[in-house]
């Protein structure tokens, strides 16, 4: 079998390819960077802003679609060139290839909200305003693979907080509160997420392919994501104390004052989309609400088995609390 990955020299691409090959698979590795892809895919230079080459889709047997931008803050245009566009045109040329099965790697961004999403399924509805320009494209880049018509399988993977060697974004969190010597919760509940394993998100990713292989239906989307969920404030106090040393200081930030500063700074960051703003709303969402997701869908449909998402930190031993359903118990925390 032949598949061709994009974003090959990233976290979960990078990840992927090398998972493939070692199952056997000829893998066609797309990427800025060739330093980065894994040893024995062959390399093709390529990013967003381009079509891919029509060599590199001969005799494809799967589209691996992981190459996106990422980020909470940027402009518009930008996002639709390199999400939607990009998607699109990716789609078309694969359909016009011959390949069988596309796979996106997508994001539960694209239908999140600010409220709380406790074990909900992939029948929530979609927001009437997305969080953030990186949700609005990942919305649209799912619906332009979902809604694809043609003989080519489609099905969109929504990984959820992915963590690994090489992972970036939580680490980066997790770095600047080291920084700071402190960990700053964001509210006044302590809320559950899900995590997943880039192990777990791998797997999905080859198990989606297979069933759609096997003939499987087309235009699918299912969560990603380990069970149980757990304390986010558990998590960053057991990591940031971990890199300390020693037990970090906590405050709590009211959730109203964090949108307030959040909104005055996207206000001052406006006219300079090359510049995040240190807080925005987008991210007090995500340290603020729960977001947990049911993947029983998943289990059953893909045949993914989930890891214990406790072993992720075991610096948190018993620390990280269970998020066992929607009525979840207050976690006390000392404030500085």
């Amino acid at each position: 079998m032949r598949a061709l990955v994009t974003g090959a020299s990233g976290f979960i691409g990078g990840a992927l390819a090398g998972h493939l090959l070692d199952e056997g698979w000829e893998v066609i590795a797309l990427s800025r960077r060739r330093g980065s892809t894994p040893l024995g895919a062959t390399f093709v230079e390529w990013d967003l802003s381009n079509p891919v080459p029509a060599f590199a889709l001969e005799a494809v047997d799967v589209v691996f679609h992981v190459a996106a931008r990422v980020g909470d803050w940027g402009r518009r245009r930008d996002y639709e060139r390199e999400n939607v566009a990009a998607t699109a045109r990716l789609v078309d040329a694969s359909e016009a290839a011959g390949v069988k099965v596309f796979v996106l790697t997508s994001s539960p961004s694209a239908v999140m909200s600010d409220r709380d999403i406790e074990g909900e399924d992939e029948s929530m509805p979609s927001p009437a305003r997305s969080l953030s320009e990186y949700s609005r494209s990942k919305a649209r880049a799912e619906l332009v693979v979902r809604a694809h018509r043609g003989v080519m399988k489609t099905i969109a993977l929504r990984p959820h907080a992915v963590v690994g060697p090489g992972e970036r974004h939580l680490g980066s969190l997790v770095d600047a509160m080291v920084a700071l010597g402190t960990v700053i919760v964001i509210g006044d509940q302590d809320v559950a997420v899900s995590m997943t394993s880039i192990d777990t998100c791998v797997a999905a990713h080859l198990r989606a392919a297979e069933r759609l292989l096997d003939g499987g239906p087309s235009g699918a989307a299912y969560f990603v994501a380990d069970e149980p969920a757990l304390s986010l404030t558990q998590v960053l106090i057991s990591e940031v104390g971990r890199k300390l040393g020693r037990p970090p200081r906590v405050v709590r930030l009211s959730r109203r004052l964090a949108m307030t500063l959040a909104t005055l700074a996207e206000l001052v960051h406006a006219p300079f989309p090359q510049w995040a703003p240190i807080i925005n709303r987008y991210r007090v969402v995500m340290l603020s609400r729960a977001h947990w997701f049911s993947v029983e869908r998943m289990k059953r449909d893909l045949g993914v088995v989930p890891k214990d998402a406790r072993t992720f930190f075991p610096s948190a031993g018993e620390g990280v609390r269970v998020a066992e359903g929607p009525d979840v118990p207050q976690t006390e925390l000392p404030v500085s």
